[in-house]
This record gives C-alpha cells, sequence and structure tokens, in this order.
C-alpha cells in the first residue's frame, strides 16, 4: 500500500512515466543532434532558459497526429475532452 502524501510518484503513474518517457525522447534526440538541454546548465542562468525555450518548443513541434493516435489507442475520442 502506499502512502498518498508521501509517494514519489503522482496518482496516474501510467500518465507520468509516459511523459518521463517522451521527455527523455526529446533529451536523447536533442544530444543527437548536438544540441544542449537544461540539465547541462545551472537553473536560472540565461543559458538555462534559452535552452529550456527552446526544449520547451520542441515538445510543442509534436505532431497532432501522434496526439490523435496516442488518445485512439487508450480508446478515447478527442470530441470528449474539448
Amino acid at each position: 500500500m502506499t502512502d498518498k502524501a508521501t509517494d514519489a510518484l503522482p496518482a496516474d503513474r501510467d500518465l507520468f512515466m509516459e511523459a518521463r518517457a517522451f521527455a527523455l525522447s526529446i533529451v536523447a534526440i536533442r544530444r543527437a543532434r548536438g544540441k544542449a538541454n537544461p540539465a547541462d546548465f545551472v537553473v536560472g542562468t540565461p543559458e538555462w532558459k534559452a535552452v529550456v525555450e527552446d526544449f520547451a518548443a520542441d515538445i510543442l513541434r509534436l505532431p497532432t497526429d501522434t496526439y490523435r493516435q496516442l488518445h485512439r489507442y487508450r480508446g478515447l475520442d478527442l470530441k470528449d475532452e474539448l
């Protein structure tokens, strides 16, 4: 049994793990392309801020089709969420 007050993982563990895997994929792709990642810099520095913005832009480049495929895989309808 887990103590929800001290459990290190959020309540929706599967969703958390999917998000973590996605973030690690972005990190690996950026590394392969020779781009820096936020963890490469001290938090709060101008370099870190610039890389965080670039990292976020990479995340936003996720094609809409991939999002739709994930929802179809889970048996969800996008209209239900809107």
